[in-house]
């Protein structure tokens, strides 16, 4: 069924040119941007989550600089091998970040020294959300289980998590290495206990900053920090393993110079009858699909 089309004499989508698109649903809604301009907007029945991707109907189309924005699939480590740092994932710091057995199950461990983080490199944006089901396995007296928002080494980021120090869920603001508290759970909240799981998010949309336990929130606060950054982990002095972490954010743009040319790039799946794959175009990397009937 068709639920929008650009009203008559819009731009049209000529040969040999580069276009820029965007397709984007927010709720009900449906929008289609070209060349940053809204074409087109509908209104959707599909309310469930689901992958995002494109199609080629008999069209031979190149495609290059790719945005995603939406919500990574659970990561659950069970791919990844023991004893490394898995996939998508770097570390800074004085610390141990690893894939570990646990109970039978692969984790996440980082064991942090003074202050080591973990950042996914996957994810990027300003409205972004970091979830995790968390066990500390040796805690300490000082030190905290922290979730990174917008992070930005140059420009600071946001802290969201336990604190030891003060046995509270917080919320910090960090601008170089000084922070501002900007919210604190209230007295008798839950407390994060040693070898329990808690499943914990921190989100931040616009300036409000939300960190959620066990689904229930329990800090809020104001940030001034505004600009896109990175997602990840920070263990202060203790010992932390994760899993069935998402993320939601918007990737970093996708340009396939690091891809293998005549291969599919690396997180691509086809479908359908058609080629897919990467070339070289005047001397930058793209991804071309050759669509024979539809193919994705």
């Amino acid at each position: 069924t068709t639920i929008g089309t650009a009203p008559g004499g819009f731009l049209k989508l000529m040969d040999d040119t580069e276009t820029k698109v965007r397709a984007e649903v927010d709720g009900t809604t449906v929008s289609l941007f070209v060349n940053e301009v809204l074409a087109v907007t509908g209104t959707t029945t599909i309310v469930g989550s689901g992958k995002v991707g494109f199609t080629s109907g008999n069209a031979t189309v190149n495609y290059d600089d790719v945005v995603i924005k939406g919500t990574s699939p659970i990561i659950d480590f069970e791919n990844e091998t023991v004893n490394t740092i898995p996939e998508g994932w770097t570390t800074q710091g004085t610390g141990t970040w690893k894939v570990i057995n646990h109970n039978g199950e692969k984790i996440y461990e980082g064991n942090g020294m003074s202050l080591s983080s973990s950042i996914y490199e996957h994810y990027i944006g300003t409205d972004t959300a970091l979830e995790s089901v968390v066990e500390v396995t040796d805690s300490p007296s000082a030190g905290g289980v922290w979730f990174n928002l917008r992070r930005d080494d140059s420009l600071g980021h946001i802290q969201a998590g336990w604190y030891y120090a003060n046995n509270h869920w917080v919320i910090r603001e960090y601008h170089g290495t000084s922070y501002t508290t900007i919210g604190t759970a209230p007295g008798g909240f839950l407390k994060l206990m040693d070898d329990t799981e808690t499943k914990v998010r921190a989100e931040v949309v616009g300036t409000t900053v939300n960190l959620y336990v066990n689904e229930v929130l329990a800090a809020s606060g104001t940030t001034t920090i505004t600009t896109a950054g990175k997602t990840g982990f920070t263990s202060g002095n203790a010992t932390v393993n994760y899993d069935d972490i998402v993320v939601r954010g918007e990737a970093p743009v996708i340009d396939f110079e690091d891809e293998t040319i005549n291969t599919l790039p690396e997180g691509w799946t086809t479908q359908g009858t058609g080629t897919w794959k990467v070339i070289n175009n005047n001397g930058d990397n793209i991804y071309e699909g050759v669509g024979i009937g539809a193919s994705s």
